[in-house]
């Protein structure tokens, strides 16, 4: 992720003296009241930055305007080639990268440490739960999981990498840490580099593994990166390149970048997902949050997929994605809020066969499609949520891209619906769009559209269906 550069700014505050103040004094002239620098070359009033003399105590750093600007690092000013990186004499520090495994992280004090070449699980072994342990920096091959036991804290000492290189499995529920089915609570995994598993990273799947948090974990180059059960935290990492074959028919085989699979409460914070495979999701979970995250380069980039409910998609970047920024797909009640998504392939925001979602206050800028409501007739009743009524979208910005293909900046789509089914969905399913800011690339175009994909629609159209009455669309 980008890095942020900081300068501190420096304020000149200018006084002056009025007649009468009995404040003149030999350094005055009589008559001009102006102060003779040849005498007092350190006054202030000497010392003014702009008046192309570089005077007294001025310098390059103080006063580039009239002294030029410094060239060298150390000067005290930022310029030319250099930056945080090169020159944080100059230009200040960067701020520290907020996701993946940071030198500022240390093993506490007491921690039992494990050196590369030790069989990880042999040390777990010898000590009870609720132990910590320091994984120590350097290359840590892994050929079977670690199990670990309720409250064990695992911390990397900056540059631990844990490599399963050689490992082969075909069991999907195989992983550097391990627990499946297992009663295994609370458990902590922090700061270490986490790459070439032949399955996961992280699997703690389904019931009885609780409350375990996952942070600063640089996760890559695994078939699948991290899969965590009840009430557990993912949270300040970097999860990437997590692939399998993308392109099997067997859905299990093409990896992502998180899984989450019946397992409640759980919350994503903070990470940076990119360049995964096609099968990332969350399925069948209560309560599960994902906020603030930076997705990028996959299909889908943030995925809701089938029965969850309570769920709070909020104050992510979704981006660059090649299929949806944001797929909300056959669940329940819902909020997606303060979002930003740009130049997804498919939909900025795609809530598809579900019900009660209100999305509001997200940015689509874009994206092929704005925001979309779809739904496929022939589903109902596949699941207790697979229907498309009762969502609200609202208070969003939508810009449609310039293109030469069929793009929309809002829709409600229906694909292979009766007529009855159509009539049903598009006046009496409480399926609305209010007080939405619409860009388009120009205002007689039929950016919206309402029922089948044929049934394009202008703004003076969109707003005769009673959408967006109190919304507005510009240029």
């Amino acid at each position: 992720m980008e890095q942020t550069r900081f300068m501190s700014t420096l304020a000149v505050f200018v006084m002056a003296t009025s007649c009468g103040d009995e404040s003149i004094d030999e350094e005055y002239s009589e008559t001009t009241f102006e102060v003779r620098c040849d005498k007092n070359p350190n006054h202030w009033s000497c010392q003014t930055c702009g008046n192309a003399v570089c005077d007294g105590t001025e310098s390059c750093s103080s006063c580039p305007a009239d002294c030029g600007a410094c060239t060298s690092c150390g000067d005290g000013f930022c310029n030319g080639s250099e930056t945080c990186s090169s020159c944080p004499a100059d230009c200040g520090a960067c701020s520290p990268t907020s996701v993946g495994p940071q030198a500022s992280i240390t093993c506490p004090s007491g921690a039992v440490a494990i050196a590369p070449g030790t069989n990880l699980q042999t040390v777990v072994n010898a000590y009870p739960g609720n132990t910590t342990f320091c994984i120590k920096a350097g290359v840590h091959y892994v050929s079977s999981p670690v199990t670990p036991k309720t409250g064990n804290i695992f911390v990397g000492e900056y540059g631990a990498v844990l490599d399963g290189t050689g490992w082969t499995a075909t069991d999907l529920s195989q992983a550097a840490f391990r627990a499946h089915n297992q009663d295994i609570d609370n458990v902590t995994i922090r700061n270490l580099e986490c790459r070439n598993m032949p399955a996961k990273c992280i699997h703690a799947y389904k019931d009885f593994a609780d409350g375990w948090l996952v942070e600063n974990m640089n996760i890559h180059h695994n078939k699948y990166g991290v899969s965590v059960g009840n009430a557990s935290t993912v949270q300040n990492n970097s999860i990437h390149h997590n692939v399998g074959n993308p392109s099997s028919s067997v859905p299990s085989e093409r990896g992502g970048g998180y899984v989450t699979y019946r397992s409640n409460a759980v919350v994503f914070d903070n990470n940076e997902i990119a360049y995964n495979g096609p099968e990332q999701k969350i399925s069948i979970c209560a309560g599960c949050e994902f906020r603030n995250n930076f997705v990028h380069h996959n299909k889908s980039g943030i995925w809701f997929d089938g029965d969850n409910t309570n769920s709070l998609i909020e104050s992510n970047v979704s981006e660059d994605n090649t299929a949806e920024g944001i797929f909300y797909e056959v669940s329940g009640p819902g909020v997606i809020r303060y979002n930003t998504t740009s130049r997804n392939l498919g939909t900025g925001i795609f809530i598809s066969g579900s019900q009660s979602v209100e999305a509001y206050q997200n940015t689509s800028s874009d994206d092929f499609r704005g925001i979309q409501l779809f739904w496929r007739c022939d589903r109902l009743g596949e699941t207790v949520y697979a229907d498309l009524k009762n969502n609200y979208v609202h208070d969003n910005i939508i810009e449609a891209p310039v293109s030469t293909q069929p793009v929309y900046a809002a829709t409600l789509f229906l694909s292979n619906c009766t007529s009855t089914q159509v009539a049903f969905y598009t006046t009496q399913a409480n399926n609305r769009y209010q007080h939405n800011a619409y860009i388009v690339p120009n205002l007689t175009g039929a950016w919206w559209a309402w029922g089948t994909f044929s049934d394009k629609k202008t703004w003076s159209q969109w707003q005769a269906l009673g959408q967006d009455t109190t919304g507005t669309v510009s240029l």
